[in-house]
């Protein structure tokens, strides 16, 4: 992917994360790195709300970097998967030359924007006589020229953009798994739900049961604020021993699990191939 040094840089609505990197998609060496958590305002949904906190987090973020602070701006965005859509479909037999107008017309009917917000990019997964499938990675307009507006306005030179699933793939499995596997990405404000195999990503799923929830939970159920609540739910877990705080979080966790069952069934139902892997990731 790249042969030079380079800056990885993913933005969530809670934390921001980045790593100096040197070498190519075969052979990387990390050379410094730094995360930080975000407070509520500066980033919602994947849009930006206060530009001037967003940039102050920055320069703290590349000053703090470890072993040694990140000077070099030319950076590799990660969008947030909040902005993201993903969507896999199957077009019948077709001219390449219609190719682009049916995409078009999938795209327009299936992703909850207007035509006119929607910026997108389309790759073809695999075809043969009785179908093709596509693979489309789309995000709102508005939002995608909000962003670079920000970088360029504050010196960053974005060489590519990531999407976050994607790039957690190739980075759990250099050698592509030959049958099929679960990321189960569990945020904060949304569960991601992927399935790849050695053709890369076959299935996506997301739900808005996450994280946040749990926490909600634990304020309503104990009675405390949003930061307590919290520390509660990362000190204690599925593994303390207080069994009302225990109680709380497995039913949300429940909740969470069915959707993964479910959404693994529909795939395996739906594609005749078994998922023999679950990985699951993400700051939840």
């Amino acid at each position: 992917m790249f042969s030079k040094k380079i800056v990885g840089l993913d933005i969530a609505d809670n934390t921001i994360e980045v790593v100096y990197l040197k070498g190519n998609s075969f052979h990387t060496k990390i050379l410094s790195l730094a995360r930080v958590s975000l407070e509520s305002g500066i980033i919602e949904k994947g849009k930006i709300k206060d530009e001037e906190k967003l940039l102050t987090v920055l320069k703290k973020l590349f000053a703090s970097a470890k072993p040694k602070k990140i000077s070099d701006r030319n950076i590799i965005f990660g969008f947030p998967d909040s902005i993201t859509y993903t969507y896999i479909f199957n077009l019948p037999p077709h001219s390449k030359r219609d190719r682009k107008k049916l995409i078009k017309e999938e795209v327009v009917a299936n992703i909850p924007e207007a035509q006119e917000d929607i910026i997108y990019s389309y790759r073809i997964l695999r075809q043969n006589k009785e179908e093709v499938e596509v693979l489309v990675i789309a995000v709102n307009r508005n939002i995608f020229y909000e962003w670079i507006r920000f970088f360029k306005k504050n010196k960053f030179e974005i060489q590519t953009y990531a999407v976050e699933a994607l790039a957690i793939f190739r980075d759990l499995y250099s050698v592509l798994p030959k049958e099929h596997v679960c990321l189960v990405d569990i945020g904060t404000n949304s569960t991601k739900i992927n399935i790849f195999d050695k053709e890369g990503l076959q299935f996506n799923y997301s739900t808005m049961v996450a994280g946040g929830d749990i926490s909600r939970d634990l304020e309503k159920g104990l009675r405390k604020k949003d930061k307590e609540a919290e520390s509660i739910k990362k000190k204690q877990g599925l593994t303390g021993k207080n069994k009302k705080v225990l109680k709380i979080i497995q039913k949300r966790v429940d909740e969470i699990l069915q959707e993964i069952e479910n959404a693994i069934k529909y795939f395996e139902d739906n594609s005749n191939n078994k998922v023999v892997e679950v990985v699951l990731i993400g700051g939840s």
